[in-house]
């Protein structure tokens, strides 16, 4: 009858008009979703695995973003394990800008007056900033924040070879994700050559006529002459030497003198010798002749050897000047002499001084 068939269609249409109803207002109820992040950046101090590596964050938050009171930023490093040491608010700093391009502005912790911070442990451990509104005035609409870490023993080490995410989220509105690449140190490898530089800028020593009044004193060339005093500096023959040994370089010297184990200066005309001594006499009181080193930079003179030194020439290699380990430097070599009123008369005295350098590799 027509009762039942209105009371029939009476719930039908009940029915889709509560569906109707809930549809409607599934609609007009507000989804709230997170905005994006952008240009979201990781950089290592070092990539190398187990590594303690710095980290430096960056991000910019999206136009409509900006971060209030208790409202939060997590930084959640998937894969890596934090160690036993737990990371405190003194290895973190969070900085912002205006436009990324300029120095950005460090957001000082300050005892949480601006922010506080809870470290993360574990496996993918987060790590949770939280600021008050302080520090959310100071950063104000800037849009670009930085985060850095400084690692530390017991923290945060690299996980093994591989590509890793690092998720930005929190409250404050936005998300980012980031990865950073750990790689095996590229090996370098090189071989340095040995190297020894070693000269003399004059070989020839000319001691010229010798008096009997007075010390005489070898100048450079043949036939330079000799004087009474002292040749100045680099004078009369400048040793230069350079090495790269770690364990720098040994100089040696001797006499050939007479030929037959015999140091000084020798006449063959003659047979005599002007014996190497010391103490080196004065006005004639000896016939004596040494050699010796003065001036010296970077090269250490072996005791005795100095001008006013008493080590004797021999025949024999003696200790005669050194660097200590890889390095460069000069030295004079000179000689002097002296002779006595009966000094056998002769333009032929000689000797040859021989020079070794040896560096220790």
């Amino acid at each position: 009858n027509m009762s039942k068939i209105i009371k029939k269609y009476g719930k039908i249409t009940l029915v889709l008009g509560l569906i109707l109803t809930m549809v409607g207002t599934y609609l007009i109820i507000p989804i709230s979703q997170a905005a994006d992040a952008s240009g979201e950046s990781d950089t290592l101090s070092d990539s190398r695995p187990t590594v303690l590596a710095n980290h430096d964050i960056k991000f910019k938050m999206d136009a409509s973003t900006t971060i209030a009171n208790l409202e939060t930023v997590t930084l959640t490093f998937n894969s890596f394990t934090h160690g036993a040491t737990p990371s405190v608010i003194g290895d973190w700093k969070v900085l912002y800008d205006t436009d990324g391009v300029s120095t950005y502005t460090d957001l000082p912790e300050s005892s949480g007056a601006n922010w506080t911070f809870a470290t993360g442990s574990g496996a993918s451990p987060v790590y949770t900033f939280t600021f008050t509104t302080a520090g959310a005035t100071l950063i104000g609409t800037d849009k670009y924040i930085q985060i850095t870490f400084t690692n530390g023993t017991g923290k945060l080490p690299n996980p093994a070879v591989g590509t890793y995410k690092i998720d930005i989220a929190g409250t404050f509105g936005d998300t980012g994700v980031t990865y950073v690449a750990v790689v095996d140190g590229v090996s370098v490898t090189a071989t340095v050559a040995e190297s020894l530089t070693f000269s003399i800028d004059e070989t020839i020593l000319d001691f010229g006529t010798i008096p009997t009044d007075a010390l005489r004193y070898t100048t450079g060339g043949a036939a330079s002459g000799g004087g009474v005093g002292e040749a100045g500096a680099g004078e009369p023959a400048q040793i230069t030497a350079a090495t790269n040994a770690a364990g720098g370089l040994s100089v040696t010297i001797r006499s050939i003198g007479d030929g037959g184990g015999n140091a000084g200066l020798y006449s063959s005309s003659t047979t005599n010798l002007i014996a190497a001594a010391t103490p080196l006499a004065t006005d004639g009181v000896d016939a004596e002749y040494a050699a010796y080193a003065k001036n010296a930079s970077g090269i250490t003179i072996v005791s005795g050897f100095e001008a006013s030194g008493t080590t004797a020439l021999t025949t024999t290699a003696q200790p005669f000047l050194s660097i200590a380990a890889a390095g460069s430097g000069t030295v004079d070599l000179s000689a002097k002499a002296g002779i006595t009123d009966i000094t056998e008369a002769a333009s032929d005295y000689t000797d040859t001084l021989v020079v070794v350098a040896t560096p220790t590799y």
